[in-house]
């Protein structure tokens, strides 16, 4: 009997040790991660809108991500967006940024992972600060020349707070 009791602590000892262990060497610390459809064909003067208020007392700094779903469909190499971010109650822009999405390596080969028939990539926009409770936007357009662009399914935004071992690099 005290030695299936010993396994036991073992066994609960073992599995609590790989969740700490998990939980450390993971570093997603999304607080905000959503996306709109554009139902394949995304044209030039649809602007994808996420509005959201944030609560994050303790979590001043964050990172601003850019998200696209596309299909083999996409005609290009690269995506080019518009990130707007647009803060407080008049909806002040502080910031416009162009974001240059990469669909394609040099070979043809779809960047980012795949779920089913989609190809899904996430870009950069920047690291920001915002004062606690404020609301804020982002808006997103793309800016390809063509009036409407097909094979584009999802867009979308990630808000997280920064880990030290993918910041220092920025």
């Amino acid at each position: 009997m005290a030695r299936a009791a010993n396994l036991r602590n073992r066994s609960r000892a073992l599995l609590l040790l790989s969740a700490v262990v998990l939980l450390l060497s993971s570093c997603d610390g999304s607080l905000v991660h959503s996306y709109r459809s554009t139902g394949g064909e995304w044209h030039r003067n649809d602007t994808l809108a996420f509005t959201n208020t944030l609560l994050y007392k303790e979590v001043p700094y964050m990172e601003l991500y850019a998200g696209v779903r596309c299909s083999a469909a996409y005609p290009y190499k690269d995506l080019w967006l518009q990130v707007e971010l647009l803060c407080g109650d008049s909806a002040t822009v502080v910031l416009r940024d162009t974001v240059q999405c990469a669909i394609y390596d040099t070979d043809g080969r779809h960047h980012g992972t795949t779920a089913g028939t989609l190809y899904q990539s996430e870009h950069f926009v920047t690291s920001l600060e915002l004062p606690h409770n404020t609301p804020f936007d982002v808006r997103i357009t793309h800016l390809m020349g063509d009036t409407l662009l097909c094979g584009v399914y999802d867009v979308g935004i990630r808000l997280a707070s920064p880990c030290r071992h993918q910041s220092e690099g920025r």
